[in-house]
Protein backbone atom coordinates (compact mmCIF):
# COMPACT_ATOMS: atom_id res chain seq x y z
CA UNK A 1 0.00 0.00 0.00
CA UNK A 2 1.25 3.81 -1.28
CA UNK A 3 1.63 6.16 1.66
CA UNK A 4 -0.87 8.31 0.02
CA UNK A 5 -3.33 5.88 -0.29
CA UNK A 6 -3.50 6.04 4.49
CA UNK A 7 -6.91 7.84 5.48
CA UNK A 8 -5.32 7.94 9.18
CA UNK A 9 -3.73 11.93 9.62
CA UNK A 10 -1.17 10.10 12.50
CA UNK A 11 0.00 7.01 11.09
CA UNK A 12 0.36 8.44 7.22
CA UNK A 13 2.63 11.14 8.76
CA UNK A 14 4.46 8.58 10.75
CA UNK A 15 5.04 6.38 7.68
CA UNK A 16 5.87 9.04 5.66
CA UNK A 17 8.50 10.54 8.46
CA UNK A 18 9.79 6.86 8.30
CA UNK A 19 10.07 6.57 4.96
CA UNK A 20 11.96 9.69 4.75
CA UNK A 21 14.59 8.53 7.08
CA UNK A 22 15.12 5.25 5.57
CA UNK A 23 13.21 3.58 8.18
CA UNK A 24 11.79 0.04 7.14
CA UNK A 25 7.99 0.23 7.83
CA UNK A 26 4.87 -1.42 7.36
CA UNK A 27 1.51 -0.42 6.81
CA UNK A 28 -0.39 -3.51 8.56
CA UNK A 29 -4.69 -3.43 8.04
CA UNK A 30 -6.53 -1.94 4.77
CA UNK A 31 -7.29 1.39 6.57
CA UNK A 32 -4.15 2.75 7.72
CA UNK A 33 -4.82 2.28 11.37
CA UNK A 34 -1.62 0.40 12.68
CA UNK A 35 1.89 1.39 11.41
CA UNK A 36 4.94 -1.26 12.18
CA UNK A 37 8.50 0.30 12.08
CA UNK A 38 11.64 -1.75 12.45
CA UNK A 39 14.32 0.56 14.18
CA UNK A 40 17.25 -1.29 15.38
CA UNK A 41 15.86 -4.91 14.59
CA UNK A 42 13.34 -3.39 16.96
CA UNK A 43 9.79 -3.12 15.99
CA UNK A 44 7.75 0.00 17.20
CA UNK A 45 4.00 0.44 16.66
CA UNK A 46 1.88 3.49 15.87
CA UNK A 47 -1.84 2.34 16.05
CA UNK A 48 -4.25 5.49 15.04
CA UNK A 49 -3.41 8.17 17.49
CA UNK A 50 -1.50 5.65 19.94
CA UNK A 51 2.54 5.72 19.82
CA UNK A 52 5.05 3.55 21.86
CA UNK A 53 6.31 6.32 23.66
CA UNK A 54 4.36 7.08 27.18
CA UNK A 55 3.87 3.74 29.12
CA UNK A 56 0.36 2.66 30.33
CA UNK A 57 0.32 4.20 33.59
CA UNK A 58 1.26 7.18 32.12
CA UNK A 59 -1.76 7.08 29.67
CA UNK A 60 -4.22 6.30 32.54
CA UNK A 61 -3.21 9.57 34.19
CA UNK A 62 -3.53 11.75 31.17
CA UNK A 63 -7.28 9.90 30.59
CA UNK A 64 -7.92 11.12 33.97
CA UNK A 65 -7.75 14.68 34.23
CA UNK A 66 -8.11 14.51 38.38
CA UNK A 67 -4.86 12.56 38.08
CA UNK A 68 -2.67 14.56 36.18
CA UNK A 69 -3.95 17.81 38.07
CA UNK A 70 -2.81 16.25 41.58
CA UNK A 71 0.20 14.72 40.05
CA UNK A 72 1.09 17.85 38.39
CA UNK A 73 -0.83 21.30 39.89
CA UNK A 74 2.50 22.20 42.01
CA UNK A 75 5.07 22.17 39.16
CA UNK A 76 2.60 23.92 36.69
CA UNK A 77 0.05 26.41 37.01
CA UNK A 78 -3.15 24.36 36.21
CA UNK A 79 -6.85 25.85 37.46
CA UNK A 80 -8.28 25.01 40.44
CA UNK A 81 -10.15 21.39 39.61
CA UNK A 82 -11.93 18.84 42.01
CA UNK A 83 -13.61 15.58 40.82
CA UNK A 84 -16.81 13.46 42.01
CA UNK A 85 -18.12 10.50 41.59
CA UNK A 86 -21.61 9.37 40.64
CA UNK A 87 -23.07 8.46 44.35
CA UNK A 88 -25.09 6.12 42.85
CA UNK A 89 -22.25 3.70 41.71
CA UNK A 90 -21.81 0.71 44.34
CA UNK A 91 -18.76 -1.43 44.75
CA UNK A 92 -18.90 -4.30 46.95
CA UNK A 93 -22.55 -2.95 48.65
CA UNK A 94 -20.73 -0.09 49.74
CA UNK A 95 -20.35 3.52 47.87
CA UNK A 96 -17.87 4.32 46.22
CA UNK A 97 -17.84 7.73 46.47
CA UNK A 98 -17.49 10.31 49.34
CA UNK A 99 -20.73 12.26 48.63
CA UNK A 100 -24.25 10.16 49.43
CA UNK A 101 -26.17 12.49 47.20
CA UNK A 102 -26.11 14.49 44.00
CA UNK A 103 -26.91 17.53 45.97
CA UNK A 104 -24.31 16.83 48.32
CA UNK A 105 -22.02 17.58 45.15
CA UNK A 106 -23.58 20.68 43.91
CA UNK A 107 -23.15 22.35 47.40
CA UNK A 108 -19.65 20.80 47.83
CA UNK A 109 -18.53 22.13 44.19
CA UNK A 110 -20.54 25.91 45.56
CA UNK A 111 -18.27 25.54 48.37
CA UNK A 112 -15.27 25.02 46.81
CA UNK A 113 -15.53 27.52 44.07
CA UNK A 114 -16.59 30.42 46.25
CA UNK A 115 -19.88 30.61 43.98
CA UNK A 116 -18.12 31.41 40.97
CA UNK A 117 -18.58 30.48 37.80
CA UNK A 118 -17.20 26.82 37.10
CA UNK A 119 -16.84 24.29 34.32
CA UNK A 120 -18.51 20.98 35.09
CA UNK A 121 -17.21 18.33 32.29
CA UNK A 122 -16.75 14.40 32.04
CA UNK A 123 -13.09 13.37 34.33
CA UNK A 124 -12.45 10.86 31.32
CA UNK A 125 -13.82 12.77 28.57
CA UNK A 126 -13.03 13.90 25.17
CA UNK A 127 -13.60 15.20 21.84
CA UNK A 128 -15.31 18.21 23.54
CA UNK A 129 -18.11 15.53 25.08
CA UNK A 130 -20.41 17.06 27.80
CA UNK A 131 -18.42 20.45 28.66
CA UNK A 132 -20.74 22.95 30.64
CA UNK A 133 -20.50 26.64 31.71
CA UNK A 134 -22.13 26.94 35.32
CA UNK A 135 -22.87 30.27 37.02
CA UNK A 136 -25.26 29.01 39.33
CA UNK A 137 -26.77 25.68 41.64
CA UNK A 138 -29.28 24.57 38.99
CA UNK A 139 -26.74 24.59 36.35
CA UNK A 140 -24.74 22.11 38.19
CA UNK A 141 -27.72 20.25 38.72
CA UNK A 142 -28.41 20.34 35.04
CA UNK A 143 -24.70 19.60 33.52
CA UNK A 144 -24.54 16.76 36.38
CA UNK A 145 -27.50 14.97 35.38
CA UNK A 146 -26.46 14.72 31.24
CA UNK A 147 -22.84 13.31 32.71
CA UNK A 148 -24.60 10.83 35.60
CA UNK A 149 -27.17 9.82 32.89
CA UNK A 150 -26.62 5.65 32.69
CA UNK A 151 -28.86 5.43 29.64
CA UNK A 152 -27.16 7.23 28.29
CA UNK A 153 -23.77 6.25 25.63
CA UNK A 154 -22.01 9.52 27.14
CA UNK A 155 -22.13 8.55 30.57
CA UNK A 156 -19.03 9.30 32.89
CA UNK A 157 -19.01 7.49 36.51
CA UNK A 158 -17.38 11.02 37.43
CA UNK A 159 -16.64 14.41 37.00
CA UNK A 160 -14.83 17.25 37.02
CA UNK A 161 -15.53 20.79 38.29
CA UNK A 162 -12.81 23.08 37.12
CA UNK A 163 -11.73 26.78 37.63
CA UNK A 164 -13.43 29.14 34.55
CA UNK A 165 -10.60 30.93 33.06
CA UNK A 166 -11.78 33.98 30.85
CA UNK A 167 -9.27 32.07 27.64
CA UNK A 168 -8.36 34.83 25.26
CA UNK A 169 -6.14 31.88 23.37
CA UNK A 170 -6.14 28.40 23.59
CA UNK A 171 -3.29 26.44 22.33
CA UNK A 172 -2.27 22.54 21.36
CA UNK A 173 1.59 22.05 22.11
CA UNK A 174 2.89 19.09 21.44
CA UNK A 175 5.40 18.02 23.72
CA UNK A 176 8.16 14.87 23.84
CA UNK A 177 10.89 13.81 25.67
CA UNK A 178 11.16 17.94 27.49
CA UNK A 179 10.82 19.52 24.19
CA UNK A 180 8.39 21.23 22.83
CA UNK A 181 8.23 20.52 19.42
CA UNK A 182 4.95 22.53 17.96
CA UNK A 183 2.54 24.87 19.25
CA UNK A 184 -0.92 25.25 17.30
CA UNK A 185 -3.54 27.78 18.21
CA UNK A 186 -7.20 26.92 18.45
CA UNK A 187 -9.53 29.39 16.95
CA UNK A 188 -13.03 29.87 16.64
CA UNK A 189 -15.52 32.76 16.52
CA UNK A 190 -18.60 30.87 17.63
CA UNK A 191 -17.91 30.16 21.24
CA UNK A 192 -21.14 29.85 22.31
CA UNK A 193 -22.09 26.79 20.73
CA UNK A 194 -19.09 24.81 22.37
CA UNK A 195 -16.39 25.89 24.78
CA UNK A 196 -13.85 23.38 22.71
CA UNK A 197 -12.88 25.64 20.12
CA UNK A 198 -12.30 23.16 17.68
CA UNK A 199 -15.88 21.43 17.79
CA UNK A 200 -17.39 24.66 16.54
CA UNK A 201 -18.19 25.02 12.90
CA UNK A 202 -15.70 27.45 12.02
CA UNK A 203 -12.92 26.18 13.84
CA UNK A 204 -9.69 26.18 12.43
CA UNK A 205 -6.07 25.47 13.62
CA UNK A 206 -3.01 27.47 13.12
CA UNK A 207 1.12 27.34 13.72
CA UNK A 208 2.15 29.76 16.11
CA UNK A 209 5.36 31.61 14.83
CA UNK A 210 4.92 34.41 17.40
CA UNK A 211 8.40 33.63 19.28
CA UNK A 212 6.87 35.29 22.15
CA UNK A 213 4.19 33.00 22.91
CA UNK A 214 6.75 30.02 21.84
CA UNK A 215 8.81 31.32 24.39
CA UNK A 216 6.45 31.96 27.39
CA UNK A 217 5.09 27.91 27.02
CA UNK A 218 8.29 26.79 27.21
CA UNK A 219 9.35 28.43 30.05
CA UNK A 220 6.19 26.96 32.12
CA UNK A 221 6.67 23.28 31.04
CA UNK A 222 10.34 23.57 31.88
CA UNK A 223 8.97 24.03 35.55
CA UNK A 224 8.13 20.53 35.83
CA UNK A 225 10.21 17.52 36.17
CA UNK A 226 7.63 14.77 36.47
CA UNK A 227 6.45 16.14 32.77
CA UNK A 228 10.10 16.48 31.25
CA UNK A 229 11.11 12.94 32.67
CA UNK A 230 7.59 10.73 32.76
CA UNK A 231 5.25 12.12 30.18
CA UNK A 232 7.47 10.93 26.53
CA UNK A 233 4.84 12.75 24.60
CA UNK A 234 1.95 14.57 25.03
CA UNK A 235 -0.66 16.82 23.61
CA UNK A 236 -0.50 19.87 26.41
CA UNK A 237 -4.16 22.17 25.82
CA UNK A 238 -2.52 25.35 27.39
CA UNK A 239 -4.85 28.32 27.82
CA UNK A 240 -3.85 32.06 27.88
CA UNK A 241 -6.02 34.90 29.63
CA UNK A 242 -6.59 38.54 28.92
CA UNK A 243 -3.67 39.52 31.39
CA UNK A 244 -1.38 36.62 30.15
CA UNK A 245 -1.42 34.22 31.93
CA UNK A 246 -0.83 30.97 30.93
CA UNK A 247 -2.26 28.03 32.35
CA UNK A 248 -2.66 23.73 31.32
CA UNK A 249 -5.76 22.94 31.27
CA UNK A 250 -5.31 19.11 30.21
CA UNK A 251 -3.00 16.67 29.07
CA UNK A 252 -3.38 14.24 26.54
CA UNK A 253 -1.33 11.05 26.02
CA UNK A 254 -2.95 10.43 22.17
CA UNK A 255 -3.32 13.91 20.77
CA UNK A 256 -5.21 13.43 17.42
CA UNK A 257 -4.35 15.55 14.21
CA UNK A 258 -7.04 15.29 11.84
CA UNK A 259 -8.17 18.93 11.31
CA UNK A 260 -4.47 20.09 12.16
CA UNK A 261 -3.15 18.38 8.40
CA UNK A 262 -6.51 19.61 7.23
CA UNK A 263 -5.67 23.27 7.97
CA UNK A 264 -1.68 22.73 7.85
CA UNK A 265 -0.87 20.18 5.52
CA UNK A 266 0.96 16.61 5.97
CA UNK A 267 4.77 18.55 6.17
CA UNK A 268 4.81 20.22 9.63
CA UNK A 269 3.32 17.19 11.19
CA UNK A 270 5.87 14.98 9.47
CA UNK A 271 9.08 16.85 10.90
CA UNK A 272 7.47 16.60 13.87
CA UNK A 273 7.38 12.70 13.62
CA UNK A 274 10.78 12.77 12.13
CA UNK A 275 12.12 14.28 15.42
CA UNK A 276 10.53 11.41 17.49
CA UNK A 277 11.66 8.32 15.04
CA UNK A 278 15.44 9.93 15.22
CA UNK A 279 14.93 9.49 19.17
CA UNK A 280 14.44 5.98 18.19
CA UNK A 281 17.41 5.48 16.13
CA UNK A 282 19.51 6.99 18.84
CA UNK A 283 17.89 4.50 21.57
CA UNK A 284 18.76 1.25 19.29
CA UNK A 285 22.39 2.23 18.87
Amino acid sequence: MQINEIVRANTRCVAQAAKNLGITHKIIDDFGNVVELTINRRRYYFVNCRTPFNAESISSICQSKIYSYQLLKHELPMPLSKSYIDPKIVVNTESYGSYATHEDIVKDIRKSFNRKPVIVKMNAGAQGCNVFLCKTAEEIRSAMKKIFNKRSRKYGVSLLAQEYIAIKNEYRVIFFKGQVLLVAEKITSNKNKSLSPLHNDDARIEIVKDKEVISAIKKMVKGSPRLKNRFAWNGLDVSRNKEGKYEIIELNAHPGFTMFVRDNGDAPLVKVFEKTLRHLQKKGE
